[in-house]
């Protein structure tokens, strides 16, 4: 692999050459983050950089980009809240 600018972002629906033949032979891993607790309390701002790169051109594919001045609010630890059938709560 060459040198790699990661400030080079991933244009959506470019043409790809028409000639090349990309084999599929790694795979990707998403990352998850549960905030189970906060020492300093709820809302939590939540901001920085997480990105992805694929073997065909090695541009960046952000998943997750936020600054300081334009965090993720996280207003309490659960994302989901349900009862089952059963009336078993699940919070994750």
């Amino acid at each position: 692999m060459g040198k790699v600018n990661c400030n080079e972002k991933h244009t959506y629906g470019e043409e790809k050459e028409k000639e090349k033949v990309v084999e599929t032979r790694t795979s990707v891993n998403i990352i998850s983050i549960k905030v189970i607790k906060s020492d300093v309390g709820y809302p939590i701002s939540v901001f920085g950089t997480v990105l992805a790169r694929d073997q065909y051109d090695y541009r960046c594919v952000y998943l997750f980009r936020r600054g300081r001045d334009d965090p993720q609010i996280i207003n309490s630890p659960a994302v989901l809240h349900w009862q089952d059938l059963l009336g078993k709560e699940n919070i994750v």
